[in-house]
């Protein structure tokens, strides 16, 4: 056991600085100098201790607590992320406090608006204080959560049911006041949220984050003409403060895309086109505005998983002619080739992490291809299929027969609606953006369904350390369910 200091012989204490004290009280008396010296530490001291107090009192001002992290945003969003420094004690203390009070209480604290309304009057006030366009890229996603049922007092109602979805495809809070228990008996009969939905307005512009305008919460079952209305509700709401919609994401769900390809009238020669009668590889309208974009980070996710899926033992081949592409050529490259020269890792190559979006993007790399080129024979069709072009042809040459199905030997239905509309929408942005002269605009990093990812991201670090599910990171009886 330690022992203890205070019974150590040679530790000192502090009434042996008592008479230090009193020689130091008597010379001052007699010098001058001393005197003004000590004075002025004094005078330091106060100064300090009067600063600390008023700095610990403007922590009480939500308002200026609110202005610094604005200033501190504004001050670090140059910075790199290992590169970012907070040095104000004020945000320091308050940090401190919202970690403490984490987890499911911090979810009532940022979730206490959850109720399906757009709130485009905020959106409208977070681009004008910026000096940004008015027009913003809209992208919707949902995550799971544990449903729980609760009365909320504060807003008489209950919440964490999945409220109908009106004419608007959202639903409406009022659903959820209860006035007797009759009330609260029907609204129980009804199902529980068990998903969350999102959506994320995104300045075109670099530099600046996303801003949630929409939470509800739903038990998943609606139609892709639910998705339409909502669309235009929120297209009406942003319009209404002259702010106009690019462009709209999403990360392939089959209603949104079925939306999309409607709203695109995909696989239709256009009415009017600017590429020449001839030109019939064109196949969707020129709409102006709520441009149809699917994720390009969840696409590039689906065309890995399809390709790791390409093995000899497995009943899913891809062929390109007399080639085809397979994942065993990567695995040849690595086993031959250092690690310096291809720079893919062992993970790159696993069926059973679909999410690792890094990884296609090493696979996908130029170096690669030329590397099976070099060293692999026979790795022709998985090179072609790295290239993640001529999608068209592929199908087209293996429509001709019926000696490869394409269930088999092509990519998903969905993958490839995905590759169609991206590879539409990204020609008509282009087009509308010279049209209203501001090329500038143009912004393809940013028209994508992340911001929703990135927003659930956040959500899901406030959360207890222990937990790793989804569903129950995001489990709460706060609003964020209703």
């Amino acid at each position: 056991m330690r022992e203890n200091a205070a019974s150590m012989k040679n530790q000192l204490r502090i009434t042996q600085f008592f008479d230090n004290l009193e020689d130091v009280s008597e010379l001052a008396k007699e010098n001058l100098a001393l005197r003004e010296s000590l004075a002025r530490m004094a005078e330091n001291y106060q100064l300090l201790q009067s600063k600390n107090i008023h700095r610990d009192h403007q922590i009480t001002g939500s308002g200026t607590v609110l202005q610094k992290m604005i200033e501190e945003c504004l001050n670090q969003k140059s910075v790199s992320s290992k590169g970012h420094r907070f040095q104000d004690s004020a945000l320091t203390k308050f940090c401190i406090n919202v970690w403490i009070l984490g987890g499911r209480k911090l979810y009532e604290i940022l979730s206490a608006n959850f109720k399906g309304v757009v709130n485009a009057h905020g959106l409208k006030e977070y681009l004008s204080s910026h000096g940004l366009p008015f027009v913003v890229a809209v992208s919707e996603d949902a995550t799971a959560v544990i449903g729980k049922r609760e009365y909320s007092a504060k807003r008489n109602s209950v919440v964490g049911n999945s409220l109908p979805l009106g004419k608007r495809g959202l639903p409406n809070a009022e659903d959820a006041i209860v006035t007797s228990a009759v009330d609260i008996i029907k609204l129980m009969e009804r199902p529980r949220a068990s998903v969350v939905f999102v959506v994320m307005a995104q300045p075109i512009a670099d530099g600046f984050p996303p801003m949630r305008i929409c939470t509800f919460g739903s038990d998943n079952r609606f139609t892709y003409k639910d998705v339409q209305n909502r669309l235009s509700a929120i297209e009406a709401a942003l319009k209404a403060h002259g702010i106009g919609i690019l462009t709209y994401s999403s990360d392939g769900d089959t209603r949104e895309l079925k939306m999309m390809r409607q709203h695109l009238q995909l696989g239709t020669v256009p009415t009017t086109t600017c590429f020449g009668k001839s030109s019939t590889w064109f196949v969707a309208e020129l709409v102006s505005s709520c441009i149809p974009v699917q994720d390009i980070i969840h696409e590039g996710a689906k065309l890995r998983t399809r390709f790791l899926k390409s093995l000899p033992q497995s009943k899913l081949i891809m062929p390109f002619g007399d080639k085809i592409a397979t994942p065993s050529h990567i695995i040849s490259l690595m086993d031959f080739v250092t690690k310096d020269q291809h720079g893919l890792r062992e993970g790159d190559i696993l069926l059973e992490d679909k999410m690792n979006y890094d990884a296609v993007l090493r696979i996908c790399r130029p170096e690669v291809q030329d590397l099976l080129t070099k060293h692999v024979s026979g790795s022709e069709g998985t090179c072609f299929y790295l290239k993640l072009i001529h999608f068209r042809y592929w199908r087209f040459w293996l429509k001709c027969d019926n000696t490869y199905p394409l269930p088999t030997a092509f990519i998903s239905l969905n993958a490839y609606l995905c590759v169609e509309i991206v590879a539409h929408s990204l020609i008509i942005i282009i087009l509308k953006l010279r049209a209203d002269g501001t090329p500038d605009l143009f912004m393809p990093w940013l028209f994508s369904s992340q911001q929703c990812e990135s927003y659930f991201k956040a959500l899901r670090s406030y959360t207890r350390v222990e937990t790793s599910s989804p569903k129950r990171e995001l489990s709460s009886s706060s609003p964020l369910t209703a």
